[in-house]
């Protein structure tokens, strides 16, 4: 990350400490400006002047306009206050100030142009959203306060607040609603409608914009965050806490990126803020939302492929395994294990029931498969699923507790579901994939590749239909060494659907330069020393030690299939994370 000193930095003003004066008023009546509680409910908004029923305060008003919530808003834990409000005019000699008992009192911006011009000007309707501490608010007050010589106002603590940017007459506001909500920090502008909150920073250096998020310890989330963004450019990097992240190509630039991070994610003490991002482009718009930790084991953590291979295990919610979401495909749940016998309790017996010759279509016990290897990594459709626990649910056979949570997990989540008016299960939607801590690395990286392309074929109808024709029109010396190789590993080799979900996900599981190398050298070596299957190999080139015919076919094979990977979702051969770690405090074992 390049250096941001000396920065150029603007702040929106986080807490202004004014002297606000409790005179009461001798009546009230009902502001024409709404109050709402947490669940939408409409509460009873009292002004105690006649000047403030309307809410337009204008920037030459000396009034205090006062507002009384009869019976108060419950405000729950980590709440906020978003106050709704139209700009009019020009200019502000001053600042527009929100206060209440209690909560301090804070500036109310006519714009965002003090982070960036696209965030000012025709800005009709400002939501700012700020942090209540109290859990009940009964009454605030709105007034102008005007600036000094030395451009600050009496009693305020102001911080790289400009004027609105716009000319013309006399600025004001009109208070329009004011309603509990969760607390959440950043901004995003819609048309003219712009939401925004207090502790947005902006820093530009060396040709980068670095805007940040950064509460304090005063405003500690003690749940998971989810972050929105979208981005200003593809290369842009993200900052949580002390990691460091970087966005592959699938975002391209103004995409929106999604992420949540529970936090499980994190150590004791730990913060996820401040939270940044930075490149060489202004994001425009950037939310940071709490989000509570999904409970385990019936609700996925959602995540991003390249969040989950960085994860500490000291973070998942149970030491066995953990499972996530796809964020980008909710109905793709991607299981992670602590080693190859906490996934074959999982999924040994499915693969056998699902894939492996001799055994489909039947429940094997686990002394028939003890012999046997199952996968090192997995993946299931719905229908597969369905079928195999109804099979279990029939017979009564003997399921493993993991196997019973597994059914659990995707009950929960639709992938299985039982059949109305009965208690047979049948196929819902999506699928299932599955990678382990006791693989290396590297092999961790390319398995979740494999198997969440996988479960991309299973959850799309349009991909599945390419594949099978890829598969269908492949060249006869092609699928033959590939029936040999898939028979090697024990594919029933007859079942077309497998074979050309096998040929993409080969394919795609590693980028174009080294499909070449995989298929022209490593595959078909192996099957070199085999007397039964060599003959299914074509002539090999001794002086480069490989199979000519093999690597110009895949290499055109995986060549179609990562340009319809590309246009259809913005992902690629080799990589389909959206986010990738590139620097971290901790092991991510």
């Amino acid at each position: 990350m390049s250096s941001l000193s000396p920065p150029t930095r603007s702040a929106l003003t986080l807490a202004l400490f004014v002297a606000v004066s409790s005179a009461a008023c001798s009546r009230e009546s009902e502001a024409a400006a709404k109050a709402y509680d947490g669940e939408g409910r409409i509460f009873t908004l009292l002004a105690r002047d006649e000047a403030a029923l309307t809410g337009l305060l204008p920037a030459s008003s000396k009034k205090i306009f006062r507002y009384t919530i009869p019976g108060a808003l419950p405000v729950p834990q980590r709440g906020a206050l978003e106050i709704e409000y139209e700009t009019r005019g020009g200019n502000a000699p001053g600042l527009f100030v929100f206060s209440a008992e209690g909560e301090g009192a804070w500036a109310l911006p006519l714009d965002g142009a003090f982070l960036d011009p696209s965030l000012g000007g025709n800005i009709a309707t400002v939501r700012y959203r700020i942090p209540l501490r109290g859990r009940s608010l009964a009454g605030f007050e709105l007034s102008f306060k005007m600036k000094e010589d030395n451009g600050k106002s009496p009693g305020l603590s102001v911080t790289g607040i400009s004027g609105s940017g716009i000319t013309g007459s006399e600025a004001a506001i009109v208070l329009r609603s004011v309603r509990i909500a969760p607390q959440a920090w950043g901004y995003e502008r819609r048309g003219e409608a712009l939401w925004l909150t207090p502790f947005v920073f902006r820093e530009d250096a060396d040709g980068l914009v670095r805007v940040s998020v950064a509460p304090g310890k005063d405003y500690a989330v003690e749940k998971g965050i989810r972050l929105r963004a979208r981005l200003g450019s593809a290369r842009s990097r993200l900052r949580l806490g002390d990691s460091e992240f970087r966005f592959s190509g699938a975002p391209a630039a103004q995409a929106d990126f999604e992420q949540t991070v529970p936090d499980s994610a994190l150590k004791p003490g730990e913060s996820f803020f401040p939270v940044a991002i930075e490149g060489p482009a202004f994001p425009p718009s950037f939310i940071v939302e709490t989000a509570p930790t999904p409970i385990f084991p019936k609700e996925p953590v959602p995540s991003d492929p390249g969040i989950i291979l960085a994860r500490s295990r000291s973070s998942w919610r149970d030491p066995r395994y953990e499972v996530f979401g796809w964020e980008r495909f909710p109905s793709i749940l991607i299981f992670d294990t602590a080693d190859y016998a906490m996934q074959d309790r999982l999924f040994k017996r499915l693969a056998f029931f699902t894939e492996k010759a001799g055994f489909r279509g039947k429940l094997s016990t686990d002394a028939q498969i003890a012999g046997f290897h199952g996968w090192n990594a997995h993946d299931y459709r719905a229908s597969d699923l369905a079928a195999f626990f109804e099979l279990a649910r029939k017979t009564d056979f003997p399921l493993n507790r993991e196997e019973r949570e597994l059914e659990g997990i995707l009950r929960a989540n639709g992938i299985i579901a039982p059949r109305e008016g009965s208690s047979s299960i049948v196929a819902g939607t999506g699928a299932v994939v599955s990678i382990s801590r006791e693989s290396e690395d590297y092999l961790r990286s390319l398995f979740m590749t494999h198997e969440c392309y996988h479960g991309l074929f299973f959850a799309d109808g349009d991909f599945r239909a390419f594949a099978a024709k890829r598969w269908a029109n492949l060249d006869e010396p092609l699928k033959t060494f590939l029936v040999a190789y898939f028979d090697s590993r024990r594919y029933d080799t007859e079942d077309d659907f497998l074979m050309s979900n096998e040929l993409m996900a080969y394919c795609l599981q590693q980028g174009l330069a080294a499909a070449g190398a995989y298929f022209g050298k490593n595959l078909p070596s192996r099957l070199e020393s085999d007397p039964r299957r060599r003959i299914a190999l074509p002539a090999k080139d001794a002086a480069t030690e490989s199979w000519p015919l093999l690597t110009a076919g895949f290499e055109a094979e995986t060549t179609a299939f990562d340009a319809y990977v590309r246009a259809r979702w913005g992902l690629r051969a080799g990589n389909l994370a959206t986010i990738y770690q590139i620097s971290r405090t901790n092991a991510a074992r």
